[in-house]
């Protein structure tokens, strides 16, 4: 089970959603993408602070790699790997800086699992309005259909 923080958005949404479906759920834990693609992760995550920070680490790394001698790979490996120990904690960490706060804790096997566990313990006033979940219509169909088959056994 992956446990999952909740953080909730600073202001009312402009276009009257409700904060419910502005949650922002982050894993607590290792990050694969912050490891192996660090610059893109962070740029899509919005982290475009700790980007500009990363950057000039590397930059920093390749212009005193000589000095450094035999530590400079290995301060090559430590910084993405640094991420990945630390991305999910450095994305709350700005997300808290814009003004989110945390609502809660929620866990599961997946994404989706942790948002259904968490929104079914909410209150009634928290949780998501009816027209925002997924409706299943089963099709209209002429008669009564028993089974999976939308046809009678004989019309086969």
């Amino acid at each position: 089970m992956r446990d999952y923080i909740v953080l909730a958005p600073p202001l009312p949404a402009k276009d009257g959603a409700p904060e419910a479906l502005r949650l922002v759920f982050v894993k607590d834990g290792f990050c694969w993408p912050a490891l192996l693609i660090t610059l893109p992760w962070l740029l899509y995550r919005g982290l475009f602070v700790e980007a500009a920070l990363t950057i000039l680490a590397m930059v920093a790394l390749g212009l005193f790699a000589e000095p450094l001698g035999a530590a400079a790979p290995a301060l090559s490996i430590l910084l993405p790997l640094a991420f990945g120990v630390l991305g999910n904690d450095i994305r709350r960490f700005a997300l808290r800086r814009r003004g989110y706060r945390v609502r809660g804790e929620a866990s599961g096997r997946t994404l989706e699992e942790a948002e259904i566990r968490y929104f079914h313990g909410l209150p009634e006033e928290d949780a998501p309005p009816p027209s925002a979940m997924p409706v299943r219509v089963a099709p209209a169909a002429p008669g009564a259909v028993i089974g999976l088959f939308p046809q009678a056994e004989g019309a086969r």
